[in-house]
């Protein structure tokens, strides 16, 4: 005997009803979970300070959220955040958040609400002693610590850099530090905008396919001190570069600036006899490591430089260089040069006197 379709057909109707509520309940409980949000999980209805650390993941994140009671699936924040196109605009640094917010709220807010913090701007070229100093000065950042933490090599290296600390590697950028947070998280932090700033992928073009990321990132700290107008960036780099081909020595002044523990000044010739692994007058190649915090604009200068046949410079004392081919040609314009620095100390004197 067979079976009553009209029979059948009713089991699939059932069935398929309840599959259709059992979609409309998780779409309605997805709904609510995104938009109406739920009762605080934490014990204050106060708002719920979280720190965001700068370079981690959404999914991370969302577990941060969910242990400090403001999130029930950590998963369905990251889903949302990825949804709405805000994983790369989420906020770093303390945070202050109210529990039973929608998530889709909360999304809103790490993205739009400023992080509590202290504003530092970290300009190109600061040596990581001087960092240290300015965090210390404007937020309490213990610099001994700071400092501690750039220089362990071991350290370095678990961040992914190869040099034996990571003078170079702190980026030059506006952050949001919260006040007196570990030295150790922020030299992570400022690391962490390397990477994002200056990706792997930068290094593999022009000349970083002969040097590599430290190498590129050590030249680059040189231009950083030794250039002053826009226009010669790639011109300097590209006397560095014939230097570093024909095996001559670099001879450069802000090397031996960095050994003094000093920004760019002049030198005297007893200066350039120090004995240091950073004298660039005595040893070939480049230093052992960067002596500043670059920029990208002298990283980009250290990995594609001009095509030039310059071996010489020297400065007229105006922020500009004079470019020589040959030691001749460099030696009368050093002559020049002092020459017209004499001119205008006198000048200046006169008009003082």
């Amino acid at each position: 005997m067979s079976p009553d379709p009209k029979s059948r057909w009713s089991v699939v109707y059932r069935i398929g009803l309840l599959l259709s509520l059992a979609v409309l309940i998780l779409v309605l409980e997805a709904v609510s979970l995104l938009f109406v949000g739920e009762a605080p999980s934490s014990q204050s209805s106060g708002p719920v300070s979280v720190t965001i650390v700068p370079g981690v993941s959404v999914a991370e994140i969302g577990r941060v959220l969910h242990r400090a009671g403001l999130v029930s699936h950590p998963r369905a924040f990251e889903l949302a955040t990825r949804c709405l196109r805000a994983d790369e605009h989420l906020q770093a640094g303390q945070v202050a958040l109210s529990p039973g917010l929608p998530i889709c709220e909360l999304v809103r807010r790490l993205t739009r609400v400023r992080a509590a913090g202290v504003r530092v701007v970290i300009r190109e070229g600061l040596m990581a002693t001087q960092v240290a100093e300015l965090l210390e000065s404007a937020t309490g950042i213990d610099a001994d610590e700071f400092l501690s933490a750039v220089y362990d090599t071991a350290f370095a290296e678990s961040l992914g850099f190869s040099g034996a600390s990571l003078e170079g590697y702190l980026f030059p950028d506006t952050y949001m530090f919260y006040r007196n947070m570990s030295g150790r998280r922020a030299a992570m932090r400022m690391a962490w905008n390397f990477k994002r700033k200056a990706p792997d992928s930068v290094f593999q073009t022009g000349a970083g396919r002969n040097l590599d990321r430290h190498q590129i990132v050590t030249l680059a700290s040189i231009l950083q001190w030794e250039v002053l107008r826009r226009d010669e960036w790639r011109t300097v780099s590209s006397v560095y570069h014939n230097r570093l081909r024909r095996r001559m020595l670099l001879q450069a002044d802000p090397t031996i600036n960095y050994i003094q523990g000093k920004g760019p000044t002049r030198l005297s010739l007893k200066d350039l006899e120090v004995d240091s692994p950073y004298n660039t007058y005595v040893n070939k190649g480049l230093p052992p490591g960067p002596i500043n915090s670059p920029g990208l604009r002298a990283i980009r200068a250290a990995l594609s430089p001009d095509k030039t046949d310059y071996l010489f410079f020297v400065a007229r004392g105006d922020g500009s260089h004079v470019f020589s081919r040959t030691a001749e040609e460099h030696f009368r314009a050093k002559a020049e040069a002092s020459e017209a620095r004499r001119r205008q100390a006198l000048e200046d004197t006169t008009q003082h006197g």
